[in-house]
């Protein structure tokens, strides 16, 4: 299945990140940092990344206001988890199909 950039926007990566992780919206754009909720968030960023090649300043913006650095370091941990952890290519493949 190919995802529709039209019809893709980061609100809409927010809810099905968000339902994937038993989270909800305003969990994954909070302060909150602890580790399942950061990794959802993570996730998050890095789809919005990918899919939406939203610049990270905007991305940052888009999860309560944080810093594009932080958006840049969630999308390079998420890179790395990709290669070396078989539960993050899982993740994605998983949420990919309901955005």
């Amino acid at each position: 299945q190919t995802i529709d950039k039209n019809d893709l926007t980061a609100s809409k990566i927010i809810r099905c990140v968000a339902d994937y992780y038993g989270l909800t919206k305003l969990q994954l754009v909070s302060k909150t940092r602890t580790k399942n909720i950061a990794t959802a968030r993570h996730m998050a960023m890095y789809l919005c990344r990918k899919h939406l090649d939203m610049p990270y300043v905007k991305i940052g913006d888009e999860f309560g206001k944080r810093d594009h650095s932080t958006v840049m370091s969630a999308c390079e941990k998420v890179e790395k988890g990709l290669k070396n952890d078989v539960t993050y290519s899982l993740s994605v493949d998983d949420i990919k199909p309901i955005m």
